[in-house]
């Protein structure tokens, strides 16, 4: 009788009982450069006990990529595919993967990203600690895989080396503290592991091409308990390069617009509670590219304009138009609108519309 082959090098490295056990869904799109030290990342975590290469119809050799992937590690790593092998934007591709996922956790890895050694520690410790938790979230760190992702990222001054939520804000307070709602930061699915069934208490994502992330964020933190872990170093690396989805800022400016269109009639029919509701529509007006979007966000929920706040942000806008066809109040508080905007682009819009400049 012939001796059982020796365990691989993926399996030596699982304990004989793992107690925490996540399945890690990677959408891969494109990516045939990246995505093998994506996996290599995720089976170098005993935690993860899965891995789900989903792929979304690349044109780049990214599917055979992956195909090899699971062949050398059958015991860990599946293919899927969307049913009719096309390309179908990272959300859906997402949502393939954790409707197919066993393990009663699930955590993302973007395919040009990868892990950093003990991604699930902390994620462990709290969410075994306490059933009442529905996910943790980290910070994501950034790596410059090319200089023209470099220069793109270091473009405004503004991008972060580390994306995270500031201030540590209670289970409670997320929604009203994160991005775009308050001003502490936002996670990365990257750096998030949730319990499988915390998708069925708020949502899965969106087909939204750009932004999903954001949307679903929104709707975890206002229907879930999620804790933040390991917010000031990095459990996982954004791999930063010229094909980066997120380089088209005016695509992304968009979206973010029509992620707050969703998220209000999600909100509605969700239901939120009323202080949810109100600071989301004051998010939207705070962020608004004009007054039209103002008035359709006013529109939305005008319980909104109750709140102290609102008022502010909304005479702020009667204050100081952004576009030629904005409200204008000629002669009201004239210094305070020339600070309030940019003085030369305010200038410039009202010679455009033929309005007097004071």
């Amino acid at each position: 009788m012939s001796s059982p082959a020796p365990p691989s090098r993926w399996e030596r490295s699982l304990p004989e009982h793992v107690a925490f056990e996540v399945s890690v869904v990677i959408p891969v799109y494109n990516a045939v450069t990246f995505v093998a030290r994506a996996v290599a990342s995720a089976l170098l975590q005993p935690e993860a006990r899965e891995v789900l290469l989903v792929e979304d119809g690349s044109s780049d050799g990214s599917l055979a990529e992956c195909a090899r992937l699971a062949a050398a590690h059958p015991d860990r790593v599946r293919l899927l595919r969307h049913p009719d092998g096309a390309n179908h934007g990272s959300g859906a591709t997402r949502n393939v993967g954790i409707r197919a996922s066993t393990c009663p956790f699930v955590a993302f890895l973007d395919a040009d990203d990868y892990y950093l050694a003990d991604r699930f520690r902390r994620d462990a410790e709290l969410l075994l600690s306490d059933e009442a938790l529905d996910g943790v979230y980290n910070a994501l760190g950034v790596e410059f895989l090319d200089d023209r992702g470099r220069a793109w990222w270091q473009a405004d001054g503004t991008r972060p080396l580390l994306t995270t939520v500031r201030g540590r804000p209670s289970p409670e307070r997320l929604y009203f503290e994160v991005s775009p709602i308050g001003g502490a930061g936002m996670f990365s699915f990257d750096a998030a592991t949730l319990r499988r069934a915390a998708f069925d208490k708020s949502a899965y994502f969106s087909d939204l091409r750009l932004a999903q992330d954001t949307l679903l964020m929104m709707q975890l933190a206002a229907r879930c308990r999620l804790a933040a872990g390991e917010t000031d170093k990095p459990v996982a690396m954004r791999g930063v390069h010229a094909n980066n989805s997120i380089r088209d800022s005016a695509r992304m400016h968009r979206a973010a617009q029509e992620v707050f269109e969703i998220m209000a009639t999600w909100a509605r029919m969700a239901p939120l509670p009323a202080a949810h509701r109100t600071a989301l529509h004051q998010a939207w007006i705070r962020t608004a590219p004009d007054w039209r979007t103002v008035r359709r966000a006013l529109r939305a929920y005008p319980p909104a304009m109750a709140h102290p706040r609102t008022l502010v942000y909304v005479a702020r806008w009667v204050l100081c138009r952004r576009t030629a066809d904005d409200i204008y109040l000629p002669g009201v508080f004239p210094h305070l609108r020339g600070r309030l905007a940019t003085g030369r682009s305010l200038r410039r819009r009202l010679s455009h519309a033929n309005l007097p400049q004071r």
